[in-house]
């Protein structure tokens, strides 16, 4: 692991997934912990993609990878990741994390209240 409960997949091969559907999938699906955290999910996503371009992120250093990010259209964007998980846990339970309910129940409040159902 690189950092600790971030990185999961080295042992992975990183053409298992030729999607950023199918590479969010996988990376909920093995690692729990990226159900809950964004930031964590994006940062395993960079890494796999990262890799996946022929990097070793573990030899680079953070400015050649910003390097490598800003001039590459290789590397997804996190709105577009966030999407994609919230996508794939709305439409799959399993891929769920301990937090889901609780944002779901928040973002219903709200939206109550934004309508004027609930004072």
């Amino acid at each position: 692991m690189l950092l600790k409960n971030v990185i999961l997949a080295e042992n992975k091969s990183p053409m298992y997934w030729t999607k950023q559907k199918d590479l969010v999938e996988q990376l909920l699906e093995e690692c729990p912990s990226n159900r809950d955290c964004d930031r964590k999910l994006y940062a395993n996503v960079l890494y796999m993609q990262a890799v996946k371009e022929g990097y070793n992120p573990k030899e680079m250093s953070l400015m050649q990878f910003l390097e490598h990010f800003t001039k590459s259209e290789v590397f997804s964007h996190p709105e577009s990741i966030r999407r994609t998980r919230a996508k794939l846990q709305e439409e799959q339970e399993g891929l769920r994390g301990e937090k889901y309910e609780k944002r779901q129940q928040y973002h219903q409040q709200e939206a109550k209240k934004e309508l004027g159902y609930e004072q």
